[in-house]
């Protein structure tokens, strides 16, 4: 993601020590061959020429350069093409003796395994990291995101007839205590799509406005959060003749979530969002429960 480099294998309980060994040495004794790292290069390229295709991906990308214009949160995760094709060996290595640093890591396992056994596999295989106490807030406050209030257009084909668009507000950081009231406006929001089962008949009042009006093909609220901030808005796709009654409904429902609120739907919310975790743990299974622990652990020791 934008903050964190993630490493992670899934394997059968009798091969943890070696997972652990492996990853170890990815992360300590890497050989940066320079054949090796051209053909990454290109990988990377491919890969980045697949993100461009997925208009989703390259509309979050543009609402986050707008948004925190000139910081490190407004780039983004693979970095420019030219970036991409001059990376050195030197580069590589510089950049993991200055991050790749024992306080700000983590190491998470999740399943079939026992917490002491790690713990002294990860203190017998982890010992060449540099103990640097540089934290993450500390480099985060020397280039704080500014949240920007600015906007981004991109025409890239007359021919498609949909308009794709986002419209966000400075949102908060995980630990901030807002984070969970986003939430629950979040929910509020809601998502519908054109397609979906439920129509017209949505609890959303936005929900509900977009389909009896018709203005778009899809929308959703979405509540991103960082470690200093967040971006909390609307993603929709529409017809370009629709853009201007879309984006009424949507400043309307979003803004008024300020000034009137009813009891019903903050319960209604608040249900949702109460039953989403056990939801998202059986549809997951371990390795994204690991993930989310190394994301939880991440934010609160960085």
């Amino acid at each position: 993601s934008r903050e964190q480099t993630t490493y992670y294998a899934k394997v059968t309980e009798k091969d943890v020590p070696k997972a652990l060994d492996i990853l170890a040495d990815i992360l300590q004794n890497s050989k940066f061959d320079e054949k090796r790292i051209s053909r990454e290069r290109d990988v990377i390229l491919r890969e980045m020429e697949e993100v461009e295709g997925q208009m989703e991906e390259v509309i979050f990308d543009h609402l986050h350069a707008t948004a925190f214009q000139y910081t490190p949160l407004g780039r983004t995760i693979l970095g420019p093409a030219q970036n991409i094709m001059t990376i050195t060996k030197d580069h590589l290595q510089n950049y993991i003796q200055t991050h790749y640093t024992a306080p700000r890591m983590v190491v998470a396992a999740s399943g079939a395994v026992k917490h002491e056994e790690i713990v002294e596999q990860v203190k017998t295989l982890f010992t060449k990291l540099s103990t640097d106490p540089t934290t993450a807030s500390q480099l985060v406050a020397k280039e704080p995101a500014i949240f920007t209030g600015s906007e981004a257009r991109l025409i890239l084909d007359d021919d498609i007839p949909l308009a794709q668009f986002a419209v966000a507000f400075e949102g908060a950081a995980w630990t901030d205590p807002d984070s969970v009231a986003l939430m629950v406006m979040q929910a509020m929001l809601g998502s519908w799509n054109k397609t979906a089962g439920g129509g017209k008949h949505m609890g959303s009042e936005l929900a509900q406005r977009v389909g009896i009006n018709e203005v778009a093909e899809s929308m959703m609220a979405f509540n991103t959060n960082y470690k200093d901030t967040g971006l909390f808005g609307v993603y929709a796709v529409a017809n370009k003749d629709c853009l201007d009654d879309l984006s009424y409904a949507i400043m309307y429902e979003t803004t008024k979530l300020a000034y009137r609120v009813s009891e019903d739907d903050v319960t209604r919310a608040c249900n949702q969002v109460s039953t989403i975790a056990p939801i998202l743990r059986s549809l997951f299974a371990l390795l994204i429960q690991c993930e989310k622990w190394n994301l939880a652990f991440a934010c609160m020791i960085c």
